[in-house]
């Protein structure tokens, strides 16, 4: 994918290990050789051409999303580390390697579900035996765990880190 490391477009694919949900960016750049270690992301970046991943594989990675697709080579659904939106990512990879004193970058792409507006509730129905179920341990959990893929909550995470 990344043929020279002195290309002047920066491209990064986000993916989560399946060993530990911890966040990766594949790189097709060498920005600092290290982030400060509580960053929340470590950079792959292999120091030999030969052994980056392709275009393809990285895509795939990426999207391994549980459990709609297997993991690939021990990488799954990048917005599973607690990134969902590696928009702010790549804003930070920005301030790494150019320091953009809160300038907008020239373009970031990102292909996500996006989201659905929910349904107005409804007041006139009484609440039912499956509303009193919602309000227990699991079903909140649950709730909670789905909340995390929200994307217009990841697009005001976004919104609140733009000048």
């Amino acid at each position: 994918m990344f043929q020279s490391a002195n290309s002047g477009t920066k491209a990064a694919v986000v993916a989560t290990t399946t060993e530990d949900s911890s966040t990766c960016v594949f790189a097709n750049y060498n920005g600092p050789n290290e982030r400060p270690q509580k960053c929340g992301y470590s950079i792959i970046r292999p120091s030999e051409p030969n052994k980056e991943m392709l275009t393809w594989e990285m895509a795939r990675a990426s999207s391994a999303a549980p459990p709609y697709c297997k993991s690939f080579r021990g990488f799954q659904d990048g917005g599973l580390g607690g990134h969902n939106n590696p928009i702010n990512l790549a804003l930070w990879e920005q301030d790494a390697l150019w320091c953009r004193d809160k300038r907008d970058p020239d373009i970031v792409l990102s292909l996500g579900t996006g989201y659905k507006r929910p349904a107005e509730p409804s007041t006139t129905a009484p609440p039912s035996t499956l509303e009193a179920l919602k309000t227990r341990c699991i079903p909140r959990l649950f709730r909670s765990f789905m909340n995390f893929f929200v994307g217009e909550t990841r697009w005001q995470e976004l919104q609140n880190n733009l000048p």
